[in-house]
């Protein structure tokens, strides 16, 4: 059982003077904030950042706020926020005389990480009924980190283990104030105690420091049917899903009627037209359906896949009111009987080869909503997005900042050779949060990913980006149930295995292509914007390729790295 030892009483606790007090966060991390913005202080309760001038587009709102609420004991709130300004601008005068204090400033990401850990401790020892950092001992920071071993559910029992990476963040958030005693103001620890004296946080989780990189590459069995399937949507059906988005955008909803008649002879009247002509009528899509089936609708009912709202459009009206079903059910059935069902969009589709060569098919059996155009939409956005990233090898971040303008030119180098170049930020390592403007040089399936991926962008809904914020792992699991599913095999594509795939496994994948390469590391090094060899040699598992004897000087340039070309034929 924990002893506890008796805390101050309130009135014995000296204040320490404010260097920090009110001062402007911004201004001293140097981020320039948008005019007539908010500019978070040392003291406010919220630092909320997003205002920021050049915040990164992958942030999100919620991490670039800091909210110092979540620590119970108010008095441990300034010392949350003074430790948290520390961390962030490490040069400011009132932290750069401290003797233990770390030099390198944190990303907001780290930050928020941080918070949400020293709001767990600090809570932990409010819950033990400790008041005072004074009070605290070895024996509170063991029973702490304890206590993170796993992960607990709502009654508070174990559930499962945690992972190494927990238990340092937990062991970093009790250590690491401590260095910052001197700058406390409303509490501080005992003069000279540190938390497992002499261990780092590594060493405390038990953790060792690696060089390689523990995300794993995609296997030839994934990678092989991604690319494939990727490069087949933007190229083969990329420019039908085009002239489809044309005809969605330019459809009328309805002209006005140019006879006169109440609501039902005009209904009657357009349906008449489809049976006399010949003309099917529209379905409406597999949404609708399912919603018809749980109304009451019979499965049997013939018309029950029927668009009813397109016959009102047609009749020139807005909607379709419901009573006049019955009265024009009898027609409705006959003439579904007589010329039956076609989508309204791209029922006639162009053919097109199939993926395995067997022959061809029309690219699509058609879309009966717009609503489902639109979802095809976003499959070719998602192959656009797996296309880049497989290629380029782009960071999440990377991808997120990429603007309208991200396709430069081509350049002619003469004999048949055209450079092509990829423009975007390259925000991780850069002292400027957004980032520095960079350009990759790639090849020219990606360049006319991008290039497609924005002519595909909704003009209702404005972007500065050309993909933006997005989750690539949810998006392909939904482009992956499609290429495994009726329509993807219909096309002839190859399904793809169930393998976890992101931005992170996608820039390993391509690191180790190129690396493994005669010559390729520092490649990959160059085509990757790593700051040092040694990470790039994390990524592509150095001790390999010394053990396969890569020995070689490199043999290229900045301008074409060796083995990218070699990589993208992986699809063939």
């Amino acid at each position: 059982m924990m002893n506890h030892p008796k805390t101050a009483a309130p009135d014995q606790v000296q204040p320490h003077p404010d260097p920090l007090a009110r001062v402007d966060i911004c201004e001293a991390v140097g981020l320039t904030v948008r005019p007539g913005g908010k500019r978070p202080l040392v003291g406010d309760l919220i630092w909320d950042f997003a205002d920021l001038a050049d915040l990164p587009v992958h942030l999100r709102p919620g991490q670039v706020r800091l909210d110092f609420t979540s620590i119970g004991n108010p008095k441990w709130r300034p010392l949350a926020q003074e430790y948290l300004f520390a961390r962030m601008a490490p040069g400011h005068e009132a932290v750069r005389h401290l003797p233990s204090a770390f030099r390198i400033p944190l990303h907001f990401d780290t930050c928020r990480s941080r918070l949400a850990e020293l709001a767990r401790w600090f809570n932990w020892l409010t819950r033990r009924h400790v008041t005072s950092l004074q009070d605290v001992t070895q024996q509170h920071c063991q029973g702490f980190y304890d206590s993170r071993r796993h992960t607990r559910g709502t009654h508070g029992g174990p559930l499962r283990p945690t992972t190494s990476h927990t238990l340092m963040t937990a062991a970093q958030a009790v250590q690491e104030p401590v260095f910052y005693n001197d700058l406390f103001t409303t509490d501080r620890f005992t003069d000279g105690f540190i938390p497992w004296a002499g261990r780092t946080p590594y060493e405390v989780a038990g953790r060792t420091r690696s060089t390689e990189n523990v995300v794993q590459p995609l296997r030839d069995e994934a990678l092989r049917p991604w690319l494939a399937a990727a490069l087949y949507i933007v190229q083969t059906l990329g420019p039908h899903v085009l002239d489809l988005v044309r005809a969605v955008r330019q459809y009328d909803d309805g002209a006005p009627w140019p006879g006169e008649g109440t609501h039902l002879e005009r209904l009657e009247a357009t349906i008449r037209t489809h049976l006399d002509q010949g003309v099917p009528l529209e379905p409406v899509g597999a949404r609708e359906i399912g919603s018809r089936l749980v109304e009451g609708w019979s499965a049997d009912d013939p018309l029950l896949a029927l668009n009813v709202l397109s016959i009102a459009r047609e009749a020139g009206l807005t909607s379709f009111s419901y009573r006049h079903l019955a009265p024009l059910r009898p027609l409705m059935e006959r003439t579904v009987a007589a010329v039956g069902l076609r989508p309204r969009w791209a029922w006639n589709a162009t053919p097109v080869e199939r993926a395995d060569g067997a022959g061809t098919v029309p690219w699509t059996e058609g879309f009966a909503t717009a609503e489902e155009a639109g979802h095809m939409v976003e499959r070719v956005r998602t192959a656009c997005q797996v296309v880049v990233a497989l290629l380029t090898g782009l960071r999440s971040s990377e991808l997120a900042a990429m603007p309208l303008d991200a396709c430069v030119p081509p350049q002619d180098l003469g004999a048949g050779r055209t450079r092509y170049r990829l423009r975007t930020k390259l925000i991780k390592g850069q002292e400027q949060l957004g980032g520095v403007w960079d350009e990759w040089v790639t090849v020219a399936p990606t360049y006319d990913a991008v290039a497609l991926a924005i002519k595909l962008l909704d003009p209702r809904r404005p972007s500065k980006h050309v993909f933006g914020r997005t989750t690539m792992a949810k998006r392909c699991r939904s482009l992956r149930e499609w290429v495994n599913g009726p329509e993807g095999q219909r096309l002839g594509l190859e399904p793809i295995p169930d393998d976890q795939i992101n931005m992170r496994i996608t820039r390993r994948t391509l690191a180790m292509a190129l690396a493994h390469r005669p010559g390729g590391l520092l490649a990959a090094k160059i085509h990757l914007k790593h700051v040092s060899i040694v990470t790039t040699e994390g990524y592509a598992k150095a001790r390999e390729l010394h053990q396969t004897g890569e020995k070689s000087q490199v043999a290229c340039s900045r301008r074409r790295p060796d083995g990218l070309q070699r990589y993208y034929e992986l699809a063939f």
